[in-house]
């Protein structure tokens, strides 16, 4: 019975540590989630539905920002991915799903809520 028990302890912690290796590697790198993808002055945007090209005018607004504070740095690439349904953007912000965006270190990007 003690080493049915320990198979079964052993077979949950390899689960555990399978899941958080997975939930890390997606929070590093999640493009694999996102089908769609609009890269314009400077910017690589990511969705789950398809990019209106009118998006490229709030980029190039949204890099004119970007440009005249102390956050931009040139050697770095820009992700903004754009969190369609709930349940993906509460897997970004984890605790703080309520936000409506977040920045994280992680990917190096950061993750909008798209609620209407």
């Amino acid at each position: 019975m003690r080493a049915r028990l320990k198979s079964w302890l052993r077979r949950g912690a390899v689960s555990v540590a399978v899941l958080a290796a997975l939930y890390l590697l997606v929070l590093v790198y999640p493009q694999p989630l996102f089908a769609h993808e609009l890269n314009h002055a400077g910017i690589r945007l990511h969705a789950t539905t398809p990019i209106p090209d009118a998006m490229r005018a709030s980029l190039e607004r949204a890099r004119l920002r970007l440009d005249r504070t102390s956050l931009y740095d040139p050697a770095r690439s820009t992700h903004v991915f754009i969190c369609e349904p709930r349940w993906l953007f509460a897997l970004f912000a984890r605790q703080n799903y309520r936000v409506g965006g977040i920045a994280d270190w992680a990917g190096g990007g950061a993750c909008v809520s798209a609620r209407k």
